[in-house]
């Protein structure tokens, strides 16, 4: 059960009408949440959105800055390109609006350190949808790891393949340009989430290996990819992403002080988490919740962020 987070309602306008805007708002209106606008290009996109989540007396805009500069907006939610998550996130912070942003941040990591100066300039609050860590068996495995002694993070190692080009992929998604290099950006940012947030620490990098794969050869984005790298703690993890064609599979296996957890999510053999402390023989952890609940977690908190609540 997904209890509102807040009793203030916040007046929420949305910049992209595209298919994770949908799934965004659908989960955001679970919470004292009005979508007032809706901004996208294609402004029949927009009203399609709307009429399908039931949303009413939404405003509808072709232009973005129309609708900060008309709309007495207390948050804005961003679902555009990568390429655009920086304009428009200047356009909100300099008109005092708080801020949730799909993840990439943005393009390039100049860029985001222009955010962040943009957030603190302007005082508003801002957060990013890492949706990966409200994955319920990555969120069960931090929940072990808050209330069991597993001790200090050692190593973590993290897969993950989807298939990336397949027929119904955004043709944005593909374009280096727009998107900053395919899977990436798209999927390697979900990685380096998931490696620190089941470390519980930011990190505070020592060394980094990348290496990129293009064995697609009518693709200009990279098809796989492997990154290594090292904390000055001693701390070292892997992640590794394949695009290739077949199910969803994936998983993390995070080696503490005093056990091991292995996080297993996709369709292969199934998701679940498995635990062992002191050598002991693995056990099955019970999910925290389903699937489904997944995104209501993520924006219960980040309903709680923009009303300055403690997460």
């Amino acid at each position: 059960i997904i209890e509102k987070a807040v009793d203030i309602m916040i007046k929420l306008g949305a910049i992209g009408a595209g298919m994770i805007a949908g799934v965004n708002l659908e989960a955001i209106l679970n919470f004292d949440v009005e979508v007032v606008a809706i901004a996208n290009r294609t402004v029949s996109r927009a009203q399609a959105l709307a009429d399908k989540l039931g949303i009413k007396d939404a405003l509808f805009y072709a232009d973005y800055n129309e609708m900060i500069a008309k709309e007495n907006l207390d948050a804005v939610l961003i679902t555009l390109s990568h390429d655009l998550h920086l304009d428009s996130f200047k356009a909100c912070a300099n008109a005092g609006v708080d801020v949730i942003i799909e993840k990439p941040l943005a393009m390039t990591f100049e860029e985001c350190e222009v955010i962040q100066e943009l957030a603190e300039k302007n005082n508003i609050k801002a957060c990013v949808c890492h949706t990966q860590r409200y994955n319920p068996s990555m969120a069960t495995a931090r929940h072990l790891m808050d209330t069991m002694d597993f001790g200090k993070v050692h190593h973590i190692d993290d897969t993950m393949s989807i298939f990336y080009y397949h027929d119904e992929r955004a043709d944005w998604m593909l374009s280096k340009e727009i998107s900053g290099n395919g899977p990436m950006i798209n999927y390697g940012v979900h990685q380096f989430d998931r490696v620190y947030f089941l470390k519980g620490a930011l990190p505070d990098p020592k060394s980094l290996y990348a290496q990129l794969s293009y064995c697609i050869p009518e693709q200009e984005c990279i098809s796989a990819y492997t990154i290594s790298g090292s904390d000055n703690d001693g701390f070292t993890y892997n992640f590794s992403f394949s695009g290739y064609s077949g199910p969803v599979l994936g998983g993390t296996d995070v080696f503490c002080e005093n056990g091991v957890i292995r996080v297993m999510v996709g369709d292969c053999p199934r998701s679940g988490v498995f635990y062992s402390v002191d050598n002991e023989q693995f056990k099955e952890a019970p999910l925290l919740y389903e699937n489904s609940e997944m995104y209501k977690h993520q924006f219960k908190e980040a309903v709680a962020c923009l009303n300055g609540e403690e997460n």
